[in-house]
């Protein structure tokens, strides 16, 4: 007896030391340095477990700095050429496309500190479900910090948890397709739709051309080296949206790796919260391996390609962006259409670029009688001041138009990459099109440095999908009125903190301008500013509430935390790197 009282004191002193040792704001992942965190022989163990896949990889423009010990003047050449480009970074393991959310840590600039304080400090690079379990477990186990990485490209640097163990899911690239029917796992049903099984790691350009090659298609995005996995998880929209849906909307099944280390398959019958969670909810249940997806026969596609000239009469030229805006909806979404806008409207004369695709149109004819009005009457408004020019293509397939044979536009890279890069956007309604203020809340959310990136991705594909299955997902519920996702990006060189900073600001007077159309309104939560004003609603909607619980149920340690993610509320970020829970 006395034995268990001994026994029993020492667990209330340990429990004390704990709790009075606890920063005020509470419990902390370990970092580097501290003494919890595993030893040598402990990454040592890991690394034989994953059978020789755990990295320490040093930041990649490490090479340019004369300090650092893997010093190399041609590499370093190399590497500041390929600096520009998506697949550069998505091929490094640590390295993400906006500088900005390594907090400058290693520049390519040799006159400026180099560390690796902004990176994860160890990677396992995971090629199956298996390897992602282990290195879950062990972060788990160790009250490790844990990264979840694929391409890097994320404007919001949710793929950017400094100090940590990071899952590098990159070359989970399978694709398998299954035929004209897919019978998920444990329903009893066989759906008749083509069907293809693919890794979270496979990048859009290998699924297009895959599908292509059976004269299918898949809803994707326009950046095609984006891989399946964050673009899935986040809703996915894309220039096929406004006919077939959003890219989560297509979803069937999936198999996620949960906080436990247990490998779950998902779908409609099985482990249900999950799978409507995942589908638009974001990254913060777990890690999925592997998405099933619908294909779809593949369509011939009208492309307009073409510019708006800009004039230095700056109202003029938001009058004629304001003008397309507004003639979306009933003369080209209605129809299926989607598209781009991009371009400086405030630097003055200039040009905009103006991309249109018609998906299921058997002529360039069908495209033209559409929009041709619209161009005209936008030259009128503006008294002919803003004009229009460009050409209309016809593709046999969506696939010979989204991701041809050749890699000449596919790697270049996404405007700003390998910069520092800021992002705002809103979606758009009906209601926000037709009111009046349109033109000034578009010209309030940009100046002369910033990129106007409209995306034209909704329609009556994403307010009521074809295919969807579960009886629904957790796609931001203002997807399902959607028309227009106006948006304003900004990037720049270099290691400039108080341009950052002041940009920082910018941005939020930037969102606010758009979002006073539709205060009630949401964003697309894969391409927004990350410092959103009341991010569960703008990102997430109604559905928050749901995904919180079902988060806290799959995640009770918080073993998976990112910025705006669902419950990262729950923690707090120091700049140091180091998170700690505020519960």
């Amino acid at each position: 007896m006395g034995c268990l009282q001994s026994s029993n004191l020492t667990l209330l002193l340990a429990t004390l030391f704990l709790f009075l040792s606890r920063p005020a704001h509470g419990l902390c992942k370990v970092t580097p340095g501290s003494e919890n965190w595993p030893s040598l022989s402990s990454w040592t163990d890991l690394n034989r477990t994953t059978g020789g896949r755990l990295l320490k990889p040093l930041p990649p423009a490490s090479v340019c700095h004369p300090d650092q010990p893997n010093y190399n003047r041609a590499r370093c050449t190399t590497i500041s050429n390929a600096w520009s480009s998506s697949q550069f970074h998505s091929d490094d393991p640590i390295s993400y496309d906006w500088q900005n959310w390594s907090n400058y840590s290693c520049t390519l600039d040799p006159s400026t500190p180099c560390s690796g304080v902004g990176y994860p400090v160890y990677v396992i690079n995971a090629t199956t479900a298996e390897h992602v379990q282990i290195a879950v477990n062990f972060a788990r186990d160790n009250n490790l910090r844990l990264n979840v990485r694929s391409t890097g490209h994320d404007f919001l640097g949710r793929s950017a948890n400094p100090q940590s163990l990071s899952v590098w899911v990159h070359y989970m690239r399978s694709i398998n397709f299954h035929g004209s029917s897919f019978s998920p796992q444990g329903c009893g049903i066989s759906l008749n739709v083509n069907a293809v099984t693919v890794g979270s790691g496979t990048q859009m350009r290998e699924l297009y051309r895959a599908a292509a090659a059976r004269a299918l298609i898949v809803v994707g995005g326009s950046s095609t080296t984006v891989s399946v996995g964050g673009y899935l998880t986040g809703g996915g929209h894309s220039p096929l949206s406004p006919l077939f849906g959003m890219g989560a909307d297509q979803v069937i099944q999936f198999d996620i790796v949960t906080a436990d280390g247990k490998i779950l398959t998902t779908n409609e019958c099985t482990n249900t919260d999950l799978f409507w969670a995942v589908r638009g909810g974001g990254p913060a249940f777990g890690v999925v391996t592997s998405f099933t997806i619908r294909a779809i026969p593949t369509v011939p596609t009208v492309v307009y390609g073409g510019s708006i000239r800009t004039s230095t009469d700056i109202d003029a030229n938001f009058e004629a962006i304001a003008h397309v805006h507004k003639q979306w909806s009933s003369r080209l979404a209605k129809f299926g259409v989607g598209g781009y806008m991009i371009g400086t409207p405030h630097a003055g004369t200039g040009s905009i670029s103006l991309q249109v695709i018609m998906p299921n149109a058997t002529s360039t004819s069908v495209l033209q009688k559409k929009l041709a009005p619209i161009l005209s009457e936008m030259a009128s408004v503006t008294n002919g001041s803003v004009k229009a020019s460009g050409f209309y293509s016809l593709y046999q397939s969506y696939g010979a138009f989204i991701a041809p044979g050749t890699d000449t536009n596919d790697a270049s890279g996404f405007p700003g990459t390998g910069l520092t890069k800021l992002i705002t956007s809103w979606l758009y309604d009906e209601d926000a099109l037709n009111d009046p203020g349109l033109k000034n809340a578009l010209m309030g959310a940009s100046d002369s440095s910033t990129l106007l990136f409209n995306d034209f991705t909704a329609g009556p594909g994403t307010h009521n999908p074809p295919f969807i299955r579960g009886g629904g997902n957790a796609v931001n519920p203002a997807w399902r009125s959607a028309i227009v996702r106006p948006a304003s990006e900004k990037h720049f060189p270099g290691l400039n903190r108080a341009l950052l900073e002041q940009s920082k600001l910018d941005f939020l007077r930037f969102g606010e301008s758009l979002r006073k159309l539709a205060p009630n309104g949401g964003t697309y939560g894969n391409e927004a500013d990350a410092a959103t004003p009341d991010f569960q609603q703008a990102f997430y909607g109604s559905n928050y509430e749901r995904l919180l619980s079902i988060k806290r149920t799959f995640d009770t340690d918080g073993v998976f935390w990112c910025r705006t993610c669902v419950g990262s509320e729950l923690w707090e970020e120091d700049a140091d790197g180091s998170l700690c829970s505020v519960e």
